[in-house]
């Protein structure tokens, strides 16, 4: 990537994170006046190194839109992917996993023709020409929806008999070999593509049997009764940090364990987190098991400083005796800022833990010297006695 991507790489993926018009439109102000540079081939290379924190969802979307600009990236995109010495499944899978699939059949078909393009430069011989790799590759992904849609019947899904029947003449007029389709179909049905991109929400669970004898824990009780003083169940957040709760209805709390949702707000900080608190019962215990369960986000909205949502979220984690159980983020940006904010966290209290057994330390030797110059006071007068 050009260096003032990479300077500005974070702030570049925020923003197409937000709102992708926007993201691009920074890649383009950047490389303003850089006359050797092809932005497209810069925008292409920026989705493919900064992957694991971008939506990947709104990747597939931009790429497969049908103006110059998105075509031109697309263009750049494809070929950066290698695909040489790759099977057509493979190679197609590797593809799939560079963004999320859109809905819509235009859009696949763009994405699909640009694939079938590049495979068949990579790897000449294996299709008489890319029309023949395009056919196969919409043909593919239509097979690979049908085998894992689980509202279609067993008894209607696509059999091998059928494949060959939907792709006859489409090698430039020819049959595909046999064995090639029949190596497609079972690989297609034994290993389903990962076509799946999920958003997940930040933040930090809290899942196991010692969970319940937490002392914060047992204290959450308090907040989720009343609008009680946070700094008495999370001492080491804000002063200032306010509480609201979330009840849920008698039933959903029956079937699931949900106790509700307490909503730490730090409005001087401009810092928000939740706390999602989860205990068994006779019923829910048999779905979702018998741990008790907390889950601690930090809040992402207009108005809310997600650096400082993370700073308290973590605060809140660390309060608690029982490790985390897990971290959780869509991106790897998250998920660094999550893990590097709990560090510290727990770092600080172990510190302020050590000062304090300092502090107890000296304290009572204090005591202890004095007790003893006491005793040696007294002996020194009875002695002049």
């Amino acid at each position: 990537m050009h260096p003032k991507i990479t300077t500005a790489q974070r702030e570049i993926v925020e923003a197409f994170n937000t709102k992708p018009k926007n993201g691009i439109q920074k890649i383009k102000d950047l490389l303003v006046g850089e006359e050797e540079v092809q932005v497209e081939e810069e925008i292409a290379e920026f989705f493919i190194k900064q992957k694991q924190n971008l939506d990947l969802e709104a990747v597939g979307d931009y790429l497969s839109l049908p103006d110059a600009e998105s075509q031109a990236v697309l263009s750049a995109f494809t070929p950066k992917l290698d695909f040489g010495g790759q099977s057509f499944i493979t190679g197609l899978r590797t593809f799939l996993k560079a963004f999320k699939l859109p809905g819509e059949a235009q859009k696949i078909g763009r994405l699909v023709e640009s694939f079938s393009q590049t495979f068949s430069e990579q790897n000449p011989g294996v299709f008489i020409n890319s029309d023949a790799a395009y056919l196969l590759s919409f043909q593919a992904i239509m097979l690979h929806t049908d085998m894992h849609n689980p509202s279609i019947a067993e008894k209607n899904k696509m059999t091998f008999e059928a494949l060959v029947k939907n792709v006859r003449g489409c090698n430039d007029g020819q049959d595909f070999d046999r064995a090639f389709l029949q190596e497609m179909y079972d690989q297609l049905k034994r290993e389903p593509f990962e076509l799946n991109f999920v958003k997940m929400n930040p933040g930090y669970e809290f899942h196991s049997s010692i969970l319940g004898d937490d002392p914060t824990f047992i204290k959450l009780d308090s907040l989720l009764q009343s609008t009680a003083n946070p700094k008495g169940v999370f001492p080491h957040v804000s002063a200032d940090v306010k509480a609201s709760v979330d009840k849920p209805s008698s039933w959903l709390n029956v079937f699931t364990g949900y106790e509700g949702t307490l909503t730490l707000t730090d409005d001087s900080a401009k810092a928000s987190a939740t706390i999602q608190v989860y205990k068994p019962g006779i019923l829910s215990k048999w779905l979702f098991g018998e741990q008790p369960r907390i889950i601690i986000q930090p809040v992402k909205q207009d108005g809310i400083e997600h650096r400082a949502s993370i700073d308290l979220a973590a605060k809140i984690a660390a309060d608690f005796q029982s490790p985390v159980s897990s971290i959780k983020a869509t991106y790897n940006n998250d998920l660094v800022d999550l893990i590097d904010a709990y560090d510290a966290s727990k770092s600080a209290l172990k510190t302020e833990a050590s000062k304090a057994f300092a502090s107890t330390w000296k304290s009572e030797i204090g005591e202890e010297r004095e007790a003893i110059k006491q005793d040696d006071s007294q002996r020194t007068q009875m002695q002049l006695k």
